[in-house]
């Protein structure tokens, strides 16, 4: 990907972004968003991506979406003081307590869909030289490069999940 961004790039980040929300199961808030923004409003998706093409074409400020960024808290692990009285194999959905304890919680950044689209550009254009100067040996969501490691491949996938990397690594 050049340094010049076009309506063609914007395209792709958007597949490869829909494609990301769509393996990703822990923020539904995000989806919520992305159906919002795929089906809401009299403009066809083609026409939005046109418009956010133009913005940053004219070098339009994205301040309004910046401004609105939030963060979401998601409960990872609760515990209850009803989990005392039961062995740990005893599994039931049938309780009520108003005293519970959030342990651990997993953070989330709620923005526009036109803030995450220009977050994959950016993956897209660079991200590729953060991700060849990890290690090998570095598990995780890697990107999916070509082989000469210096740019994503084109299609819908932008990162290589962890279990497909294991998978590669133990047939190679």
């Amino acid at each position: 990907m050049s340094g010049y961004i076009d309506l063609k790039d914007i395209k792709e980040a958007f597949r490869k972004l829909q494609s990301s929300i769509y393996y990703e199961n822990t923020n539904l808030s995000l989806r919520s968003e992305l159906a919002n923004f795929m089906t809401g409003g009299d403009r066809s998706i083609e026409e939005k991506l046109k418009q956010i093409n133009d913005r940053i074409k004219s070098k339009d400020s994205f301040n309004k979406e910046l401004d609105e960024i939030s963060l979401l808290y998601y409960p990872k692990k609760i515990s209850t003081p009803i989990e005392d009285k039961f062995p740990s194999n005893f599994i039931s959905n049938n309780f009520i307590t108003k005293d519970f304890k959030i342990e651990r919680c997993s953070l989330f950044c709620n923005m526009s869909i036109e803030l995450h689209l220009i977050a994959v550009l950016w993956i897209m254009k660079y991200g590729y030289l953060l991700d060849k100067s990890l290690s090998e040996h570095c598990m995780g969501n890697r990107l999916i490069l070509d082989e000469q490691k210096d740019k994503i491949v084109h299609g819908k996938l932008l990162l290589l999940r962890l279990f497909l990397t294991l998978y590669i690594i133990k047939i190679s």
